[in-house]
């Protein structure tokens, strides 16, 4: 059940949104549009921005999480494929295949390693 105030936050946003973007310029950018607009209500309303944010913070970090998950999706079924691949010519003879795997799994976590740590650093 939605809670009055969920209900209110929603409506006032939904009014500043109306209010604020210029539909009848067929060519508006809905980036700049949504910086303009953010960039303003951290300035006049922060309180509706942050209420906004809180009564949609789990479909924004869904939303997040599919963005994720489409991105790295082929990676992560490539290296499945990789891996059964690399299981099928280790079980056919190939003494080579799973360590080359190894290697370059552990190549690819250790990038991903420096460049979280550089990423943590800026």
């Amino acid at each position: 059940m939605i809670d009055q105030d969920h209900t209110a936050t929603l409506a006032a946003m939904e009014a500043t949104l109306e209010r604020e973007i210029s539909w009848a310029d067929a060519n508006y950018d809905t980036r700049a549009n949504a910086a303009r607009i953010v960039a303003k209500l951290r300035d006049t309303d922060p309180g509706l921005l942050a209420a906004w944010l809180d009564a949609n913070a789990e479909q924004l970090v869904w939303q997040a999480i599919t963005c994720l998950d489409n991105r790295t999706r082929p990676a992560r079924a490539a290296g499945r494929s990789a891996f059964a691949k690399a299981v099928q010519a280790s079980e056919g003879g190939d003494t080579s295949a799973m360590t080359e795997w190894l290697d370059d799994h552990r190549d690819r976590l250790n990038a991903q390693l420096r460049q979280g740590a550089s990423a943590s650093h800026e």
